[in-house]
């Protein structure tokens, strides 16, 4: 009985997210005059509901605990314990910002190479 409430619980929240991108999908498929669901939509749906926000997301963290490091490590020049925390939190937050920006860069240098276009149009717009 657990197992079939985890899985609920589980499942319940994704499809909570899937089921308005099939459904909005449905009515438009991107190329005008209304349409069935194609699987780009559906990825593009997925990408643009759940994908981008996680990553605006997880920019603004990066740089929220690069800053929190920088005023813990202006606001305490007496305490060195706290100037090392504020020091690491720093290098975190830049080295967070260094990894999503080269994950970003190598994935629309394969989308580009690849002529992979994001809006599912072939227009080789590049991935944003």
């Amino acid at each position: 009985m657990k197992v079939k409430h985890r899985v609920i619980v589980l499942t319940a929240p994704v499809l909570l997210f899937i089921l308005p991108i099939i459904t909005s999908a449905a009515a438009d498929n991107g190329k005008g005059g209304g349409g069935g669901v194609t699987y780009q939509s559906i990825i593009d749906g997925i990408t643009s509901t759940i994908f981008q926000p996680i990553a605006y997301l997880l920019f603004s963290l990066g740089f929220l605990i690069f800053m929190w490091g920088l005023i813990e490590f202006i606001a305490n020049p007496t305490n060195a314990s706290i100037k090392e925390k504020g020091k690491q939190h720093m290098i975190f937050g830049i080295l967070g910002l260094l990894i999503m920006v080269s994950v970003w860069g190598i994935v629309n240098l394969i989308t580009s190479t690849l002529g992979i276009s994001c809006d599912g149009l072939g227009s080789g717009k590049p991935c944003q």
